[in-house]
């Protein structure tokens, strides 16, 4: 049944961090553990050019936010992809790290179902002598057991549970008078709740 009320979808990038300007004219080289290099150059808040060292280059928006003093968060759509593959970069410039996600399209258009195939990428970060760090971005054990709610709205949340060190299980809320808070009292699970980034 179909009724006159007009749903208007405004996103929800208005729940996360302002977007970060900082890395506007810097220039970054990236030494990854896949055996590529890659150098970005940030030319403005919203337009970096990159490339893989010796391959043409890519002309991409991105958006950056930054989660901690020296760390920022990098997305970006490869424009040059056939199929949507996404890259998000967390850039630590203090440790000198990056780890880089992968994400794309992967199967047939139309009808037939579209897998996300994702790539995990750790690497460094050229420092200015030239060396890069040995160190890398680890994964950690620390949310085992715990739950984060991500509120989006003040009707919609998710909850992300951390049961195990391999699996994660993301519960969808919707509430009118309840919150996140008591919902996450009544799963019995150590939690944290955050606004979007």
């Amino acid at each position: 049944m179909f009724t006159d009320k007009h749903y208007e979808f405004e996103g929800i990038s208005q729940y996360r961090l302002p977007l970060c300007e900082e890395l506007a004219g810097l220039s970054l080289q990236f030494s990854m553990d896949n055996g590529m290099e890659y150098e970005a150059n940030f030319l403005s808040a919203k337009e970096v050019v990159w490339s893989a060292v010796g391959s043409p280059p890519h002309h991409d928006e991105y958006d950056c936010l930054k989660v901690d003093d020296g760390v920022f968060f990098i997305n970006l759509e490869v424009s040059s992809e056939p199929m949507h593959t996404g890259l998000t970069l967390a850039i630590d410039l203090d440790s000198m790290l990056v780890t880089c996600v992968k994400a794309g399209m992967e199967g047939t258009t139309g009808h037939a179902a579209l897998f996300v195939k994702t790539e995990i990428i750790t690497g460094a970060v050229r420092r200015p002598d030239g060396t890069y760090s040995a160190e890398r971005h680890e994964f950690t054990n620390d949310m085992v057991g715990k739950a984060v709610c991500w509120t989006y709205t003040p009707t919609f949340a998710i909850i992300h549970t951390y049961p195990t060190e391999r699996y994660e299980k993301p519960i969808l809320v919707r509430y009118e008078d309840a919150c996140c808070e008591l919902v996450m009292k009544a799963m019995e699970v150590p939690y944290a709740v955050l606004p979007w980034l």
